[in-house]
């Protein structure tokens, strides 16, 4: 008996592959992995969804996962114990051959994408940054056993205790172990047949070197029937358009330091283009992504985005937030470092501060997402202009232009709002004049902080002179210096 599953399919074998024919199941979405021992089967796909099968897979029906993320691969240890993973550091674990699920942890950042057991104790899955992990007690405890800050291992072939394969990309490699991964031997796959895919970059021009700020997005586009069909309206027409947006809005300016503009190829793929730039960028190439992937769909009567953002990216969020104060449109920040399903996520992996701007689900999520129903006509062109114009906004704050670089023009304050329930310590004041004041201000116009001779960054821990934390409202900053001042608000959420 074999199964295989895919796009709103699972199919069945019972004599070696020579045919197949469809399995009774419920509507299922994307299947994107499938353990089978015996006469039972567990299969996963996208949004948390798992399937159980009691006959080989003939027939299939639902059971509760407990998740939302994407699960990506199924691995008996024996006929009661099964173990899943999945997006967003996701193991899920049953003692009862799939009925039900508990989580377990690991110590990683990012995806896992196969596990594979040989018994009911030991275990080892991959996923992201080339991440091994190995388990002996069922799942309790996972040992990093591999990790760097490369691409990823994406499958696992364990032969026994001992014997492993592991293959990624991108490009793509091999690797045998024979002491339980401590040691890898194999490397990358030379091919005959190669194909060609190119990033498209865009220099704007810049009067010194000096760490980078890109502007990104991806130019492929996938469907249900790729070959023919793949318009990508949405995902990604919107996002390059955004590029192109800011491109033009910068003509004619110098900038201070470089602004590029990076479209890649192959993220459907698997993050193929990002990854293979980054791989190549010198150290300090790059200081800061806006990745922008995926916004011009209205759900509800909200004009929202959504910034995907963590700790050291927080600076750039912030900016994308103040240049929609220029439209109708409003950013939901989440600060999630194991969201990794956009270009952003290969400059994550690398270190680099990064964001990914999409739609907000607030009612649903896109439905015409990667279908070739994904069409001009879907998009609401209100939020597609104001996901470009903040765009430009963030840009034109975040990087002085020559004639600029003495003033508080670029002067900003991040994060706005501030949430300490989010993680959030300080609020920062960056690009700040020789000699500049600072004072805040509550809503009454009474002042309630205040530091003078201020140069570059600084860092205020929302507390008034006294040292008291400041409690929730909106605020108001006032900047000064060389003759010039600037008025803007701030928001705190306890």
């Amino acid at each position: 008996m074999g199964c295989t599953g895919g796009w709103e399919f699972i199919s069945w074998t019972d004599d070696g592959g020579e045919t197949w024919r469809e399995a009774d199941a419920p509507d299922v979405g994307h299947m994107l992995g499938i353990g089978v021992t015996g006469s039972l089967g567990v299969a996963v796909g996208q949004n948390g969804l798992i399937l159980r099968s009691t006959d080989g897979g003939r027939s299939w029906e639902g059971v509760d996962s407990g998740v939302t993320e994407n699960l990506y691969s199924a691995s008996f240890g024996d006929a009661a114990h099964v173990w899943v993973v999945g997006a967003n550091l996701t193991i899920l674990h049953s003692s009862d051959a799939g009925l039900t699920w508990s989580p377990q942890e690991v110590e990683h950042r990012g995806y896992l994408y196969d596990v594979e057991f040989t018994n009911d104790q030991h275990g080892y899955c991959v996923g992201d940054n080339r991440h091994l992990f190995e388990t002996t007690d069922g799942g309790e405890t996972w040992i990093e056993v591999q990790g760097s800050d490369q691409d990823r291992f994406l499958c696992l072939d364990v032969v026994d205790d001992d014997t492993l394969w592991i293959g990624g990309g991108e490009p793509p490699f091999a690797y045998y172990s024979t002491d339980g991964g401590e040691t890898l031997i194999g490397g990358y796959i030379e091919t005959e047949e190669t194909l060609a895919w190119r990033n498209v970059v865009c220099d704007l021009p810049s009067g010194s070197d000096g760490p980078a700020l890109l502007v990104v997005g991806h130019y492929d586009s996938i469907s249900e029937d790729p070959h023919n069909l793949a318009p990508g309206a949405d995902d990604n027409g919107s996002g390059v358009s955004a590029c192109l947006e800011v491109a033009r809005a910068c003509r004619g300016l110098t900038f201070d330091t470089p602004v590029r503009i990076v479209l890649f190829s192959g993220e459907e793929q698997g993050l193929i283009g990002s990854s293979h730039y980054v791989a190549d960028l010198e150290e300090d190439e790059v200081g800061g992504v806006i990745n922008l992937d995926m916004y011009a769909y209205r759900d509800d009567e909200n004009y929202d985005l959504e910034a995907f953002t963590r700790d050291d990216s927080l600076w750039l969020s912030g900016a994308y937030d103040d240049g929609c104060d220029y439209t109708p449109a409003f950013v939901i920040e989440t600060n999630d470092p194991g969201w990794y399903r956009s270009d952003h996520a290969s400059f994550w992996r690398a270190g680099i501060p990064a964001i990914h701007i999409g739609e907000y689900d607030g009612t649903e999520t896109y439905p015409y997402y990667h279908t070739t129903e994904d069409t001009i006509d879907k998009l609401d062109m209100i939020q597609g202009v104001s996901g470009a114009r903040a765009a430009v906004a963030a840009v034109l704050q975040l990087v002085p232009r020559e004639e600029q670089r003495e003033g508080l023009a670029t002067a900003y304050a991040f994060p706005n709002p501030f949430r300490p329930d989010e993680g959030h310590e300080r609020i920062t004041f960056r690009n700040l004049p020789s000699g500049t004041d600072l004072r805040i201000y509550d809503v009454a116009g009474s002042l309630v902080f205040e530091v003078g001779n201020l140069e570059g960054e600084f860092g205020w821990e929302v507390e008034n002179s006294g040292g008291r934390d400041l409690a929730s409202g909106v605020y108001l900053y006032h900047l000064a210096a060389r003759g010039e001042e600037i008025i803007g608000k701030l928001a705190v959420i306890r």
